[in-house]
């Protein structure tokens, strides 16, 4: 997704196919809104390991009419997971492997299949 350009790119690796569509949708930044509640904090690890367990926060709160609750590490504010819910039902979202910073801007450019779609 390319929110600067309005444009989306579909990539199949089985095929080397890409498919090009228009981007609607705003970029959602994803942290602890401002009006978020703080519900809980809980560790995970090792109990009688110190060092072995990180400690969470939970928030909680409406965001547009949509109640959700977000997980994020004490330090550094990293997300684990996030749950909302409306009247057509639950959405989860979870995170894994997060790595701080970018270390290859380059994977936000389209693959080459993608290029004859510029």
């Amino acid at each position: 997704m390319l929110y600067n350009e309005s444009v989306m790119y579909n990539f199949f690796p089985g095929n080397r196919s890409c498919v090009k569509h228009s981007l609607r949708t705003p970029f959602q930044p994803f942290g602890v809104p401002p009006n978020a509640t703080f519900l809980s904090q809980i560790f995970s690890g090792a109990v009688s390991f110190p060092k072995a367990r990180l400690l969470f926060n939970i928030w909680g709160g409406v965001l547009d009419r949509v109640n959700y609750a977000m997980i994020f590490t004490e330090h550094g504010c990293f997300p684990l997971f996030s749950t909302f819910y409306q009247t057509q039902g639950w959405f989860f979202k979870s995170f894994n492997d997060i790595t701080m910073g970018i270390q290859d801007p380059n994977i936000f450019k389209p693959p080459v299949e993608c290029t004859d779609l510029l």
